[in-house]
Parts: structure tokens; C-alpha cells; sequence
């Protein structure tokens, strides 16, 4: 199974989140190269999906076991709080919007399976 690494972004008690396809997921991927540390991953990642944004990433969260939304296959999550050291940038590359979302969210928005979670 593979693994993926995702950033959880807190700002006035609510999460980060983007678009990609026609589900809202936590920014973050999975490695370019095996010996990519976790920390990297998601510094390039964020870059990537969010015009070049820096982050700190913090503390480990915890890691989930999904499927992924489009391809349906099974893989997990590892999961970091993240800071960002500047302006969270607007979308970009595969990214078609970016949002804030609290609980009441979680009823309205179309979420992959492990944003859920």
C-alpha cells in the first residue's frame, strides 16, 4: 500500500483545504523520490499546489488508511501540522480552489475519505 504525506493548516479554528477534481482534501502527495523525507514532501508540495507557499511543518498527527476519490485505490496518510511561514498563495498546478472549513462543513462539501477521517 502506498503512503502519501498531508498537512493540516489551522487558521481561527479551521482547516485548510483544497479542491482537486471534485474533492476537497488536505494539501500534501506522496513522494517524487524514495528517500524524500516526509517534511520535504510537504514543503514541495504546498509550493506546488499553492503558488510557492512556505511552510513549517510541526507536529506528527497521526495516519490514516483510505481509498483515494478518483482512482480507488487503497493507500495511507500521514498526517503533520503545518505553519505557514507567509501567505498561504493561491492555487495552482492540479489545485482549483482553497478554502477554510469548520465541521458544519463536512455535511455540505463533497470530502475524499480520509479529510474525513
Amino acid at each position: 500500500m502506498r503512503t502519501e504525506v498531508h498537512g493540516i493548516v489551522i487558521e481561527n479554528r479551521n482547516a485548510l483545504v483544497v479542491k482537486k477534481k471534485d474533492h476537497y482534501i488536505l494539501p500534501g502527495g506522496k513522494p517524487s523520490y524514495l528517500e524524500e523525507s516526509d517534511s520535504d514532501i510537504l514543503k514541495r508540495e504546498f509550493k506546488e499546489e499553492l503558488s510557492r507557499t512556505v511552510i513549517l511543518v510541526d507536529l506528527y498527527y497521526d495516519s490514516f488508511a483510505g481509498i483515494t476519490p478518483n482512482s480507488k485505490t487503497s493507500f495511507i496518510s500521514k498526517t503533520y501540522f503545518c505553519y505557514p511561514l507567509e501567505k498561504i498563495g493561491e492555487p495552482s498546478a492540479e489545485i482549483s480552489e482553497k478554502r477554510y472549513v469548520n465541521s458544519s462543513s463536512f455535511f455540505k462539501l463533497k470530502f475524499s475519505d480520509i479529510t474525513r477521517k
